[in-house]
């Protein structure tokens, strides 16, 4: 009996410091998974804070170097563009200027033209200047000018009108744009940003158009006297930006078979392209 109470008391002992033993490393777990996270946390908020502090700010070339239609310049033309450079060579290096960044849309027949908006309202009031060319482009659509877009219009009737009601101010096209900066001595990065491109043709003619900027800048830049580094080294020269969206859009899902085609033809022409607002990563591989 004696052997047998020892027995089975010892074997309730045994039971009772194992299960001590799992509600101990129980409540230790519960208290230091909280700390484990929490410190991964800290150091994951710490390198993403760090990778953001690393990313170029655009606010000064931001749309051409203005930004709406009401100040000195209007946004996305030559003339912004061009008074921004010009301003650069008299003071000096400018600050939260790491590239020149404007957008690119293709027009109904196929153009590239210098372009931020979806719609067209924004950038030409009904007055005066324009009241005529928005008469007749409503008549030619059969759509107000309220629903027309830069994909409804030829880049002639986009020209029609004028930016910001501004007689003689007119939306450039890509090319015009790139001559323009080349012909001023551009110093600094190009940050060209897709906003809509419909065509294979307009993708590529987009492309080669950009890698002959990049081209002609190392050319101009690299061998000068004062050689020059690019200001924003993810895009040397000239670079493409975009939100991931527009370029899916535009090249394909990301490993799809047409994004691995315009990727592919991306790399060949050494055209670095990154995603806005997504760390700057890397939207072609």
């Amino acid at each position: 009996m004696f052997t047998a109470r020892t027995a089975r008391q010892w074997g309730d002992r045994r039971l009772k410091i194992g299960v001590a033993v799992a509600v101990a490393s129980a409540e230790a777990a519960l208290l230091t998974a909280p700390l484990l996270l929490l410190a991964a946390a800290v150091a994951g908020s710490a390198a993403l804070v760090a990778a953001v502090a690393a990313l170029p700010d655009d606010d000064t070339g931001h749309r051409g170097g203005a930004e709406g239609y009401d100040g000195p310049h209007c946004e996305n033309t030559v003339e912004a563009a061009l008074a921004l450079l010009e301003r650069e060579a008299r003071e000096g290096p400018l600050p939260r200027f790491p590239y020149l960044e404007f957008d690119v849309q293709e027009t109904a027949d196929g153009e590239l033209v210098v372009f931020h908006d979806s719609l067209l309202t924004r950038a030409f009031p009904a007055g005066s200047a324009n009241a005529a060319a928005i008469e007749q482009l409503e008549a030619g659509t059969g759509a107000p000018f309220s629903l027309l877009t830069v994909q409804d219009l030829t880049a002639a009737q986009l020209q029609s009108l004028a930016l910001g009601g501004r007689a003689g101010v007119h939306v450039p096209t890509l090319q015009q744009f790139l001559d323009a900066c080349d012909a001023a001595g551009a110093r600094r990065s190009l940050a060209v940003e897709i906003k809509v491109l419909r065509t294979d043709a307009a993708r590529q003619r987009f492309i080669d158009a950009v890698a002959s900027f990049r081209r002609r800048a190392k050319a101009r830049l690299d061998g000068s006297a004062g050689a020059a580094l690019p200001s924003c080294r993810q895009l040397g020269w000239a670079g493409v930006i975009s939100f991931p969206h527009h370029f899916a859009a535009c090249f394909g899902e990301y490993g799809s078979a047409e994004w691995a085609r315009w990727a592919a033809e991306f790399r060949a022409h050494g055209i670095p392209v990154r995603a806005c607002h997504c760390l700057f990563l890397s939207l072609v591989g």
